[in-house]
């Protein structure tokens, strides 16, 4: 079957955000794709390995934890880390 890489998919609007992420999960040697949106994470191929998902909380469009909640609905299981500069506890326990 091969080696298996796992990928860590980005989603930030903020392009000096993604870098950072992705020079960082790159250090480790993991696969990493960086999107500006979940539009644009919605509409690309992917690779069906193992991954998870770095999440912003504030995007234009659709908040993060809308992303969440939508992806949750759909059945599609994967990891999850929602990130924000600005956000506070409640947010942080939202189910």
């Amino acid at each position: 079957m091969g080696d298996v890489t796992a990928v860590v998919f980005v989603i930030d609007d903020d392009s000096s955000m993604r870098a950072a992420i992705e020079d960082l999960v790159g250090s480790v040697a993991l696969g990493v794709r960086p999107f500006a949106s979940p539009q644009e994470f919605l509409a690309s191929n992917r690779p069906d390995t193992p991954g998870c998902l770095v999440l912003d909380v504030r995007l234009p469009g659709m908040s993060g934890l809308t992303f969440q909640t939508e992806l949750a609905k759909s059945g599609r299981r994967s990891a999850r880390d929602l990130h924000h500069g600005h956000g506070d506890i409640r947010m942080s326990v939202r189910r």
